[in-house]
């Protein structure tokens, strides 16, 4: 509800998708968003009429030296607006400036940034199994192999006088070759002519050889229909790990935040990678180009992530799981001592008591609901076809595997050669 009227009452404003969203970026300025339909709401009810001002350092407002504030907080601060047609985060120092009506809305701090793509993994084929396991499994093999070999040892040492003589009896390293070409072609699913005598050793080696194999073509499956994918960052803690930027309004309940961090806290560890601006369209294309990752309430990311579905089609980034300052007040702003307040507060209390101001809200961020599932859940993160480099492990194995037989065939070959040489001469 914007008029000319001289009578009509100043409400400052900035910028802060979706509660504020300018239109036009010069006077007479043009603004939408959840907060303004509340105040429109407001000022129906109230019978007033208001027009919109905004700050002339385009600043949400910080206390400055001298003790005066800058931005809207200082147009409220100095009565030179009546009210604040934007929410402010409430903070004990923005108290000491101006008046807080009841929350508009209860929010919290948290962190969006690009969504990892789901990518070509050469090792994939080994990751149905931890390393661990994998080295149990090795082990059991190789402990496979040695009982096998001693049992049919001990099988050829206690065989009765006439089976050993109408048969050759092998060898203790034929018998190895043996079992262990045995136990390496069952565990590849591979037929193997070789007659076992440890019967009850060759049964359990078979059960666990089919249990193996299942559960590790179950797991594999399941990681190629839904793959996990690895957050660069999930927390504070993570993001001082890594050399990402992210950036955060100047005077934000943030920033603040982050100046008086103590030196050990996860807060002051991100202090060098957090990049300090006003908010204007650049903040925003940037952040979609994936240059930062962007600091703010979760309802104004949820928009984010709204407008990034809506313009790709798809879910872009994403949204910490756990955010920090959980349970931040969202209000209105008023000067001190202001008779309008407690006019407005009784309204906002029905608002937000009868579900309108978050009907508000959601009705602006209705596609972002696919963007706040938990990442490799969505349905957009399934679709990746298999490419060749899903496949180069595999190959790698393969062309390893044909080196190795064809040494083992060339040294077999010029030690029989020398047997040869040596028997003819």
């Amino acid at each position: 509800m914007s008029h000319n009227a001289s009578n009509c009452l100043k409400f400052c404003i900035a910028d802060w998708p979706p509660y504020t969203i300018f239109k036009t970026w010069s006077p007479p300025y043009k603004v939408a968003g959840s907060t303004v339909d509340v105040v429109n709401i407001i000022a129906e009810k109230l019978g007033i009429c208001y027009t919109v001002v905004r700050a002339s350092d385009n600043d949400w407002g910080t206390a400055l030296p001298n003790g005066s504030w800058s931005g809207t907080l200082g147009m409220l601060n100095r009565g030179e607006a009546d009210m604040s047609a934007v929410v402010y985060s409430v903070t004990d120092k923005r108290k000491q400036a101006v008046d807080f009506s009841e929350p508009v809305h209860v929010d919290e701090l948290t962190i969006g940034y690009l969504r990892p793509v789901l990518e070509s993994d050469m090792a994939g084929f080994v990751k149905p199994y931890t390393l661990s396991m994998w080295g149990v499994l090795l082990a059991a093999i190789l402990i496979a192999c040695a009982v096998l070999s001693c049992l049919q040892n001990a099988y050829d040492a206690i065989r009765p006088s006439d089976e050993r003589e109408g048969a050759a009896t092998a060898s203790h390293l034929e018998n190895l070759k043996s079992s262990t070409l045995w136990v390496f072609s069952i565990l590849l699913a591979q037929s193997n002519s070789w007659e076992v005598k440890a019967r009850f050793l060759a049964g359990i080696w078979l059960l666990m050889v089919f249990v193996v194999a299942t559960v590790y073509r179950s797991n594999l499956m399941a990681m190629l229909i839904s793959p996990k994918v690895k957050l660069p960052f999930d927390s504070l803690e993570e993001l001082s790990l890594t050399d990402i930027t992210v950036w955060a309004p100047t005077g934000s309940l943030f920033h603040d935040a982050m100046n008086e961090a103590a030196p050990d806290t996860p807060l002051a560890s991100v202090r060098k990678q957090v990049s300090l601006s006003n908010f204007s369209p650049n903040v925003m294309f940037d952040f979609f180009a994936g240059k930062w990752g962007l600091t703010s309430m979760r309802g104004t990311l949820i928009y984010y992530l709204n407008l990034g579905f809506s313009k790709y089609g798809f879910c872009k980034h994403y949204v910490m799981s756990k955010g920090f300052f959980r349970t931040t007040s969202l209000s209105l702003a008023f000067p001190k001592n202001s008779t309008l307040k407690p006019k407005v507060d009784k309204i906002i209390l029905r608002l937000r008591e009868s579900g309108i101001i978050e009907h508000l809200f959601r009705s602006r961020v209705s596609n972002a609901t696919e963007c706040l599932k938990p990442v490799g859940v969505e349905s957009s993160s399934v679709e990746r076809p298999l490419e060749l480099g899903d496949f180069y492990g595999v190959f790698i194995v393969y062309v390893v595997g044909i080196a190795l037989a064809s040494l083992s065939f060339l040294l077999e070959f010029v030690v029989a050669c020398g047997r040869t040489t040596s028997q003819t001469e």
